[in-house]
């Protein structure tokens, strides 16, 4: 087996252009080894374990600097972190990941069910979700989607690409007049941003039915909700959840506000 090779052989043998490893000699990350009596360099099969780390750590999303610190170190301890860092961040991509697939086929389902659903009422379990709210008074004029764009600041991409539109109806005062509501974003995948408030919904039993029209006539939606509830022998358990589902609310679609409703519910008898 040959000891040493050329750039050309080693960018073969790794599949990663030359230029690759000339910047990675520039930069003082792998440096070949120089034949003083033809000028070539040539890489020994002792550095190939040390290429091998190199695209493992850049397949993880280190930086070169990060890499070059690391492995210069020569500290086993050091290579252990690093790894158990990117190892957590893999697992929550991997989180993200399979929250955007399920968001997606919720989607697709939902938009496919929509006109079986849309005057239904029944009682399904709601998944788990979190929040992140403004609280409003339930005048119109006093509505503010920059309040969103705001609380979005704070929130990783991420978070916000599996989120939708939220209205959150208070328990304690449902639908009444000068009534407490809380507005912003919701999904069912946990934002990992540590300087965010979540506010958590559990998954529990609710009474649940889509509404598809204008936002402006929504009300009539939890008028039947609210009386289906009582006809079927349960009260209001916590706060309604309202999730949109699709909004093309412009001038000429006043009609394709879509959104589903979760009312949490319990038997009246119910100590």
């Amino acid at each position: 087996m040959k000891e040493y090779y050329l750039i050309g052989e080693v960018a073969s043998i790794f599949n990663i252009s030359t230029d690759t490893l000339r910047y990675y000699d520039k930069i003082g990350l792998l440096k070949p080894r120089k034949n003083e009596e033809n000028n070539y360099r040539y890489y020994s099969r002792e550095q190939f374990d040390l290429i091998y780390m190199i695209l493992l750590l850049k397949g993880l999303d280190v930086s070169l600097e990060g890499i070059k610190d690391t492995l210069h170190r020569k500290d086993t301890s050091k290579l252990i972190d690093l790894l158990g860092t990117q190892e957590e961040k893999i697992q929550n991509k991997m989180e993200y990941l399979r929250a955007l697939k399920e968001s997606i086929s919720d989607l697709k389902y939902q938009l496919t069910k929509l006109d079986d659903d849309i005057n239904k009422i029944s009682i399904k379990t709601c998944p788990k979700m979190w929040a992140v709210t403004v609280p409003w008074n339930g005048q119109e004029e006093d509505f503010d989607y920059n309040k969103i764009l705001e609380l979005n600041k704070g929130i990783d991409s991420e978070w916000t690409s599996v989120s939708r539109f939220t209205m959150i109806t208070c328990k304690e005062n449902f639908f009444q007049y000068g009534g407490t509501y809380r507005y912003g974003m919701i999904s069912e995948y946990e934002c990992k941003s540590k300087n965010v408030k979540l506010e958590y919904f559990p998954s529990r039993s609710c009474a649940f039915s889509i509404y598809k029209g204008d936002y402006s006539d929504i009300y009539s939606k939890y008028i039947n909700m609210m009386s289906w509830i009582d006809k079927n022998g349960f009260n209001i358990a916590g706060d309604a959840v309202e999730r949109s589902i699709i909004n093309l609310c412009d001038g000429d679609h006043k009609s394709e506000y879509v959104a589903e409703i979760w009312i949490p519910i319990e038997e009246k008898n119910k100590k």
